[in-house]
């Protein structure tokens, strides 16, 4: 161990110990005692919750669920970014949070597997660990092109899902035998939602139908964020949009939400405006015209009108990682690969009597699709799933449309994402040798 010693003036403090002595890092060995579980639980808990800070915002931005109002900056949404572009040399912090968050949660679970609890096929903590494993498995499986697993080489990202789906399947046999019903049912909403991505339908339409019998229609598993312990804790799409930071680096304005909220009212996708003499004009559905709060600064010299979102309306506000709402749209999706728009429109209006909204019709499998891309939109909005969702679609080649905000960017022009998923990170292309420039992505 170090130890500091503070030179003082001999006489002045003769009598007086003066030495520390500095610990260092905390040893591997104070990690495997049952003590000090909660805490290796709650660390994994949190690196999964700032990589979900990060992911979903700048996901966000390229999905098209907020437009970029000017900052650049902390906070802010890259020029690169904005245009639709995923870069190795600026996702390294959300390639490197998502992977400690995977790395500290699995490592954490085989810790107390081989070495701390005896009983870790029924303990809570144990069952709590899978978990954030399997979340943090999901996230990187969403929104990331590739694999990267502890230094190794490149490899197809569905391993993620692979990881993901052992994670849950334990999960939900520790909960269970530990009594934690509330986890066993995170677990096997989290595993419905892996199955959709494996294709097997069935199992993912019986996970959620376990779920929604288990959680009924309030089910929720979420992740929260704090106030009180600085920006690092603070829910990051509510700190770049409220103007709290103060930053006004993204707008509700020109989404496919910005005439949705208006026309229905649906808190899911609310946002507010805040009038200013000599702000830029916006005009709202009934054709009224007000000069409102701007941006941060000007978009390729553009003025944006500056609409925050209400979602996320303060620092503590949780993201969720699985809902009962999720569940009915699996299903709805199911029956749209099946061929019936009558069952995929009976899950989507759960969904929609669950938020207080009309019902919706369709009578085509192209109307049936488009309406489950737009419910998921609004249901999952600023939660990290959007970007997946678009590039699974993608893949399948599944039919209907997305909102012409979703395909034009804030001047009107043409926008197709460049990429549809975040690339291997350049930090780990530096410093892995299994990894070079040349592991590219499909996206």
């Amino acid at each position: 161990m170090k130890k500091l010693t503070l030179i003082v003036l001999a006489l002045t403090f003769a009598a007086c110990d003066l030495e520390v002595t500095n610990p260092g890092p905390v040893q591997d060995s104070f990690l495997v005692t049952e003590e000090a579980q909660v805490g290796v639980v709650n660390g994994a808990g949190r690196a999964l919750s700032a990589a979900m800070n990060w992911v979903s915002y700048t996901g966000g931005a390229i999905s098209r669920e907020v437009t970029p109002s000017g900052s650049i900056g902390s906070f802010g949404i890259s020029l690169r970014t904005q245009e639709g572009n995923l870069d190795a040399n600026e996702t390294s912090t959300h390639w490197n949070t998502s992977q400690r968050a995977r790395w500290m949660a699995e490592s954490g679970a085989t810790k107390m597997k081989e070495e701390v609890y005896d009983d870790y096929s029924s303990n809570a903590n144990y069952a709590q660990i899978l978990l954030y494993a399997g979340y943090a498995n999901r996230l990187l499986g969403e929104n990331f092109c590739c694999a990267v697993i502890d230094g190794g080489s490149a490899q197809d990202g569905s391993t993620y899902f692979d990881r993901a789906l052992d994670n849950f399947n334990e999960a939900i046999t520790v909960a269970k035998a530990a009594g934690e019903t509330d986890l066993a049912t995170a677990a096997q909403a989290g595993r419905a939602s892996v199955k959709v991505w494996k294709g097997d339908w069935s199992a993912a339409v019986s996970d959620a139908d376990a779920v929604l019998s288990a959680g009924g229609d309030n089910f929720k598993y979420e992740m929260p964020y704090y106030d009180g312990y600085g920006i690092d804790v603070y829910n990051r799409i509510y700190y770049a949009s409220s103007g709290d930071g103060p930053y006004r680096a993204n707008t509700v304005w020109h989404t496919a939400y910005e005439e949705y909220s208006q026309e229905t009212g649906d808190s899911r996708v609310g946002f507010i405006f805040t009038e200013k003499d000599g702000g830029p004009d916006w005009t709202d559905l009934d054709g009224t015209t007000y000069q409102i709060e701007s941006g941060d600064a000007t978009v390729n010299g553009k003025i944006i009108p500056w609409l925050p979102q209400q979602k996320h309306d303060k620092r503590t506000s949780a993201i969720r990682l699985s809902s009962s709402q999720e569940m009915y749209l699996i299903k709805a999706e199911n029956a749209l690969n099946n061929g019936s728009v009558d069952d995929a429109l009976t899950n989507i209006n759960a969904v929609r009597t669950l938020a207080g909204q009309d019902a919706v019709t369709a009578t085509t499998a192209a109307e049936g699709w488009t309406m489950l891309k737009r419910e998921r939109g609004i249901e999952l909005w600023l939660e990290g799933r959007r970007l997946g969702d678009m590039r699974r679609w993608k893949d399948a080649s599944a039919a209907g449309s997305y909102h012409e905000y979703e395909t034009t960017n804030w001047e009107g022009s043409a926008y197709t994402p460049a990429y549809l998923s975040f690339p291997i990170g350049q930090s780990e292309i530096d410093t892995n040798p299994n990894v070079t420039a040349s592991d590219g992505r499909p996206y």
